[in-house]
């Protein structure tokens, strides 16, 4: 740390604590949200549901976690993260482990619906919380915290497999409500919403880089909630997010089903969703870095095309080997995706109420995504195949890259309140 670092109630175990707190959070999120997609077989054969009935549990699940992760996030930039996270901690363990005692289709739709409004936050306010922490090495701290979401797969999906195979689903439900219950626990007493309610400053806020590709300290103001909606760039960048989200909900429930259709068993396919969580984490921490250096639209582009192009190599699995080497390099290039869209709202709106923001353009992009888990089963009870949803997932992350090309930093709206960067 130089000299110039070394201010008043400057603490590096504070920023640290606070970014261990952002990761456990991720983590949690990310392995609940694909484990699931490992209870999807379990479920319809025991109550003999089809393809659209059991992904319209998940599709519940969805749409309860966008609609939370907006109305929370405003709850947590304006009474701080803590109290959210502690009731993220309580809803999703008892939507988890309601999930473990249902009988009839609604009723686990109904505990899809509570873990939704439970886990809302996780993610939403760790990638805004953690931006109002750095401001030097913004990217590679975003990266970190949102590579949760892909270490909380590798860790979940195994043991969850595991789990189910020797106790049963009902049971994994409730063992999986527990971990994670304290794992949210944990991470609401760690994380604080900004280092100036603790009297301190974001690392690296007196020497940041204004050449750097993202000009973190750039001649931009901050932008109040109300102010950033008005501009045009807020809803092209929205629309950019719905087209890659799509196709990321649609795969993280069907992924499974569609590999065990191809003839690979359930455990490798198990150990393929972990192998796309770990990779995805490397796919994270290198966007993260790079997003540093490149700037936060471009990565976003490249991550977006590059996304397109593995989706369709999904579509040569056949066996164990092509399932490994497909899923593996859809994970990385998926998981470049996350550090961006986090990094270029703060870039554009700046952090003053980032949270807000995130949740609402997450909170939207979900939305609309979670519609597309119940159209691919939806088609596939139609079609017999997944091969025309893979096409159309493809074509929708291209379409979010190409959005991305005409989209540049909005100008300070007339008469904004907005206050200047640090």
């Amino acid at each position: 740390m130089t000299v110039s670092q070394r201010v008043k109630g400057d603490s590096p175990f504070t920023r640290w604590t606070v970014a261990l707190g952002c990761l456990v959070s991720t983590t949690v999120e990310g392995g609940i949200w694909y484990s699931l997609g490992i209870f999807f077989n379990p479920l319809a054969e025991t109550f003999d549901w089809s393809r659209a009935e059991t992904s319209a549990t998940n599709t519940s699940f969805m749409l309860s976690f966008a609609i939370a992760g907006f109305v929370l996030s405003r709850f947590a930039d304006r009474y701080g993260p803590r109290v959210t996270m502690v009731g993220a901690a309580v809803l999703s363990g008892a939507g988890l482990a309601l999930s473990g005692a249902v009988t009839e289709l609604y009723q686990l739709i109904l505990a899809y619906i509570l873990l939704g409004i439970g886990l809302g936050p996780t993610f939403v306010v760790p990638t805004a919380t953690i931006q109002r922490w750095f401001v030097k090495r913004r990217g590679a701290m975003l990266g970190m915290v949102i590579s949760g979401v892909g270490l909380g797969a590798f860790i979940y999906a195994p043991i969850v497999n595991l789990f189910i195979s020797l106790y049963g689903w009902r049971l994994a439900f409730v063992i999986v409500a527990v971990i994670s219950g304290m794992g949210l626990l944990v991470a609401a007493v760690t994380i604080s919403h900004g280092p100036e309610k603790k009297g301190l400053k974001p690392y690296g806020w007196e020497e940041c880089d204004v050449t750097a590709a993202n000009q973190l300290a750039r001649p931009y103001r901050e932008f109040a909630f109300q102010e950033a909606l008005s501009t045009g760039v807020f809803w092209w960048l929205l629309l950019a997010i719905v087209m890659g989200q799509m196709p990321l909900l649609f795969l993280s429930v069907h992924i499974v089903p569609y590999a065990t259709d191809q003839g690979v068993s359930r455990a490798a396919t198990a150990g393929a969703v972990g192998l796309l969580g770990i990779l995805s984490v490397a796919g994270r921490l290198t966007m993260g870095v790079a997003a540093d250096r490149l700037g936060w639209k471009r990565s976003f582009i490249l991550a977006n095309y590059a996304s397109a192009v593995a989706v369709m190599a999904l579509l040569a699995i056949r066996t164990p080997a092509t399932l490994y080497l497909t899923v593996g390099a859809y994970g990385f290039f998926y998981g470049t995706r996350m550090p961006p869209l986090a990094g270029l709202a703060g870039y554009f709106f700046g952090t003053r109420s980032l949270g807000s923001l995130l949740g609402l353009l997450i909170g939207v992009g979900n939305f609309m995504g979670a519609f597309a888990p119940l159209i691919a089963g939806l088609l596939f009870d139609r079609l017999g195949s997944y091969q025309t949803i893979i096409i159309l997932s493809a074509l929708s992350f291209t379409a979010g890259g190409f959005i991305l090309h005409f989209i540049h930093p909005p100008r300070q709206p007339r008469g904004a309140t907005g206050i200047p960067n640090p």
